[in-house]
């Protein structure tokens, strides 16, 4: 499973450096359907 996020926010928690990063969480897959091809 690659996990990507979609939006990186920098902040500072006094002088620790932190991110928040927002993923998308869907159902099913995001990649497209691949179109079958006829059997010969």
């Amino acid at each position: 499973m690659g996990l990507k996020a979609s939006r990186r926010i920098p902040l500072f928690n006094g002088m620790i450096e932190t991110r928040f990063l927002h993923y998308k969480v869907i159902a099913g897959s995001m990649r497209p359907v691949k179109p079958v091809r006829p059997l010969a």
